[in-house]
């Protein structure tokens, strides 16, 4: 773990769910990386189904494009954005873009782009903001500029 404020930020590859009794305020990065360019949904689908979210502020980062490799989809990926938002909702979740590791497979506006398309057809306008800035601002405690 790595300190992060008050709270900590959860790196990925262990094997067993987070309790929100251990760690109140955390942050599950890169959505604990599931193995998208392999296919494999175990055990990522089961390690985020026992995972117990934080009651206020932990939130889990959708970022797919550098997991999913340069041959990637949308197709590939939704199952996997997908089972994030079903099991967290629009307000534990983040967009994070892995830059400038993303370069590796696609830009910036690829990224960013992609993570709309996945997300619009689900989240209402007022989601769609929470998971692109407002979750951000709330978690880190930022003043929102606008």
């Amino acid at each position: 773990m790595a300190s992060r404020r008050d709270g900590w930020e959860l790196r990925p590859g262990g094997t067993s769910p987070v309790s929100a009794a251990r760690c109140p305020s955390c942050l599950l990065d890169h959505g604990a990386k599931p193995e998208i360019a392999a296919g494999s949904t175990q055990p990522w689908t089961k390690l985020i189904e026992e995972t117990e979210p934080p009651p206020q502020r932990g939130l889990q980062v959708v970022r797919p494009v550098t997991e999913a490799g340069p041959d990637r989809s949308k197709e590939q990926i939704a199952p996997y954005a997908g089972h994030l938002l079903d099991s967290f909702g629009p307000d534990r979740l983040m967009f994070g873009s892995d830059w400038p590791v993303c370069l590796l497979a696609a830009s910036y506006a690829q990224v960013f782009g992609l993570a709309r398309e996945l997300l619009t057809g689900r989240l209402t306008q007022s989601e769609l903001d929470a998971v692109f800035g407002a979750n951000a601002i709330r978690l880190y405690r930022l003043q929102h500029l606008g």
